[in-house]
């Protein structure tokens, strides 16, 4: 859009049992936007940071990169005290309800979007046709409202989750079962038939974790067992775990669990 912020028609213009476009926009608040009574029109949000939105009464907090479908004159409270951006959209007409049946839109509910392109390029394409025509097309318009539609409908559906590298799994069962060795990210990687380097962002990209750092916290997950069934020394229980000596064990359990080994088995 050329301008951040476009109105074709005033809210209290009578509604005419046709689709039209209000506004829409692209800017920045710089904390709350509060609309107690609604907006007389639907209002399509995409929030590119975090925000709180009111949603079917109740405040929650949604990260950035989502958006939220709000029929008309529902009360409208979103924002962030630190200031927020976001893209807007409000229409009105008949269509709008049956296509959100249709195509099982969510409202007032958070729908995450692949990327802003998905609201900007719609966006983009409605003003376009309303701003660079004398004489608009209004089958045009509708089509380009209704396909913002559909893709934020498909943006909301489920998406079945990545099948994981069985090299992977293989490493990560490896780590799990032999962790009271002194493994190494080289030891895992050669496990999984790949490069260290390779190994570690793949890794890290299928379990949320490094290698490394999962080592440790399947280390410590026996130590905590270990503590609490057992009278053995933190010295043993530290060497059985696969930390080189009961110093560093105790220095890392402190730093993970907010006390020591020995304060941790007191209060068990």
């Amino acid at each position: 859009m050329r301008r951040q912020y476009r109105v074709y028609l005033p809210e209290n213009r009578p509604d005419s049992g046709s689709l039209a476009v209000m506004s829409l926009g692209h800017f920045q608040r710089e904390s709350f936007f509060r609309y107690p009574h609604g907006h007389p029109a639907w209002a399509f949000v995409y929030f590119e940071t975090a925000v709180t939105v009111l949603l079917g009464g109740a405040k929650r907090q949604i990260a950035g990169g989502h958006a939220v479908v709000f029929p008309p004159s529902r009360p409208l409270f979103y924002g962030h005290e630190k200031g927020f951006r976001q893209r807007f959209l409000c229409v009105r007409g008949p269509e709008l309800a049956p296509w959100a049946k249709a195509h099982r839109l969510p409202i007032e509910a958070p729908i995450p979007c692949p990327s802003a392109a998905l609201f900007a390029d719609a966006l983009h394409r409605i003003d376009g046709e309303l701003s660079a025509h004398e004489n608009f097309h209004p089958a045009l318009v509708r089509n380009l409202v209704e396909n913002l539609v559909i893709e934020l409908a498909r943006a909301s559906e489920p998406r079945p989750a990545p099948a994981i590298d069985e090299r992977l799994l293989r490493a990560r069962r490896h780590l799990e079962t032999h962790y009271p060795e002194p493994l190494r990210l080289s030891d895992l990687a050669a496990v999984a038939g790949l490069s260290a380097s390779r190994f570690s962002r793949a890794f890290h990209a299928a379990f949320g974790a490094s290698p490394i750092e999962l080592l440790i916290q399947v280390r410590l997950e026996a130590a905590r067992e270990k503590l609490l069934s057992s009278d053995l020394p933190i010295r043993e229980i530290a060497f059985e775990v696969g930390f080189p000596d009961a110093l560093h064990f105790s220095k890392v359990f402190t730093q993970r669990q907010g006390q020591g080994p020995r304060a941790f088995r007191r209060g068990k």
